[in-house]
This record gives C-alpha cells, structure tokens and sequence, in this order.
C-alpha cells in the first residue's frame, strides 16, 4: 500500500507508511484509581522474582531480565526532567512515589491493564495512571521500545508539572513530541529531531520508502494536510477530552497536536514561542484556556498559524525525511 505526493517535496514520491505509537498509549485520571490499588497489583504480578530498581529519578518494578536494555532506559530517564524544564520552562514537583512497572510479557501487562483501565484496546501498549507507568517490553529491544517508555514517563512528568490533568492536546501533545525526538549517546533528547527507521525497497523504477516512528507520524500529517483532511487547529485545541480520545480520530489528533507544538517552539516565530510557554505556565497555575487565549498570547491569527503550520511541515519533510 502506497500513497502520492506530487505536490509534496519528497526525494522519493511512493511512501509506505508503518503505524506508530501515537494511539497505543494513554493517560487516565488519578480519580478513577484511586480504590484500585494498581501498584500493589502491579507487584503481584510481577511476582516474587521482580527486581526493584531505579530508573532515572523514578522506582521501577519489573521482570525484565536485559541489563544492558535497563541500563539505556535509566540513561534516557535520567535526562527527561531537564529535558522538560529547559523545553517548556515549567517547573517540575518531587517525582514521590512515582513507579513505573514494566512487563516482560504482554499477557501479564494484559491483566494489570484490565484492572486499571474502563476501556481495554488490543493495540494500547502502555498507560500511565496515577503515579503508576505501567508497560510491556514484549519483542521490542533497544531503540524501538525507548519512544514508549519516554511517552509513558513524561505522562508522569506532566502530573508533576501540571497538578491535575492538562488539555488533552497538551497531555498527549507534550508526550508525543519528547517521545519523536531522537537520543544522544548519554541518553539525552535531542530537540528538533525525529526518531525512526526508513526502508527502502522496490525496483529503481518503482522505488518505496516506508517509515517507522516519528517519521512515519510526519509522512502521515503531510497526507493529511495535503488531502485537505487536517483538523482546524484551533478545533484541535478545544476538542473536550472524550472528543479527543475517540477511537476513530486519536492517532490523527495525537500527531497533529506534537507537530502543533514543535512549531509553536521550534518554528520561524520566537514570539509564538514565548506566548505558547506563557499559555503553559497559565495552565500549570490552574487556568483552563482555550484556543482564543492562545491566539491572544502569540499575538497572530489562526489564519496565520495555520498557513505557517503547511509551509513549516514542508520545511520539515526536506530536513528530516531521508
């Protein structure tokens, strides 16, 4: 399966796109758990066995037996706090009891997701709840499971940051938009950067690329935005919580609200720039803005952003897309 961009400035025009991980991970509210007892659960069934370790500033509780794979998600984790606080200039509070469970196997990880979640999904691989990141390693080693645990762990990180629950466009926005970005060799996230695999196969006549990762959520919204089928952004950011998680249009508004605010803070305007930390900093003092606040705060149109929006996407596509 293949699309075309005539229009679009790609090297290669046939692109074959693999799913990512924009939908497969959630946060649920705090209220709804409280009477579970998630983590004692989480201990038992990781069973006697379990190792009790760190994992950057976090407790982890797992039954994952790959040193070396531990030993590079602790050096990722170390890193997020700063990572955050230089990012979105938001100050963060203690991490307390935050844990993280990780499975070595999904079927166990299935069982800790029924009792913690209303609403199972067979594609959800990981969820934060309370102060509990639960998550399944599976066959995935290495770089391929690291955008998860990084989406999982800065949902943790916005609880700190926000207090209680942020706009969703901000929660999964902010989570996405850490989990794209691509590592250092000491673990350290690397702005304006889009982790992922591209892989070419075909004929010379015939050639395609297919993309993974952050990569294959960019090709995805200029397919989008192309076909005209991108959602109004000021739309995206009022969507009420419900509207947002519906499972027909998560994965787009997930992408859509990271690429939102990568260019709010790494696009041409450094007044928007200013104006989207100021709209955070409002949020995280218990302001519940909308869009007209946003549009206040950088100090321009939606017109205007919008237009921005497809010549910065553009931009993107020949700067990060192999």
């Amino acid at each position: 399966l293949g699309w075309v961009h005539p229009e679009l400035p790609f090297k290669d025009r046939v692109i074959e796109v693999e799913q990512d991980l924009d939908s497969l991970a959630t946060s649920i509210p705090a209220m709804k758990v409280a009477a579970l007892g998630h983590l004692e659960f989480a201990r038992r069934l990781l069973g006697a066995t379990a190792s009790k370790r760190s994992l950057g500033p976090y407790d982890l509780l797992t039954d994952v037996r790959d040193e070396e794979m531990l030993d590079d998600l602790h050096a990722v984790a170390e890193h997020l706090d700063t990572y955050y606080r230089e990012r979105y200039s938001l100050e963060l509070g203690d991490t307390g009891q935050q844990t993280v469970a990780l499975f070595a196997a999904e079927d166990t990880y299935r069982k800790f997701e029924r009792q913690t979640t209303e609403h199972q999904r067979q594609d959800r691989q990981g969820h934060a709840i309370g102060n509990v990141a639960g998550l399944f390693v599976g066959d995935r080693r290495g770089v391929e499971f690291r955008p998860l645990l990084v989406h999982e762990l800065t949902h943790l990180i916005n609880r700190r940051a926000f207090g209680s629950r942020p706009p969703a466009w901000i929660e999964e926005g902010i989570a996405n938009d850490v989990a794209y970005c691509k590592v250092d060799r000491n673990g350290r996230p690397r702005a304006e950067t889009l982790a992922g695999e591209s892989t070419v196969f075909g004929s010379r006549m015939d050639r395609q690329v297919a993309f993974s990762g952050g990569l294959s959520s960019l090709t995805q919204l200029l397919r989008w935005r192309a076909r005209r089928q991108g959602t109004p952004l000021d739309r995206l950011i009022d969507l009420s919580h419900d509207a947002f998680m519906a499972p027909d249009d998560r994965q787009q508004y997930y992408i859509e609200s990271a690429f939102l605010i990568r260019l709010l803070l790494d696009g041409p305007k450094d007044e928007w720039r200013v104006g989207f930390r100021s709209y955070l900093v409002e949020l995280a003092d218990g302001e519940r803005a909308g869009s007209d606040r946003l549009i206040e705060l950088l100090g321009t149109t939606w017109t205007q952003v919008e237009l921005t929006f497809d010549s910065w996407l553009k931009i993107q596509s020949v700067k990060l897309l192999p």
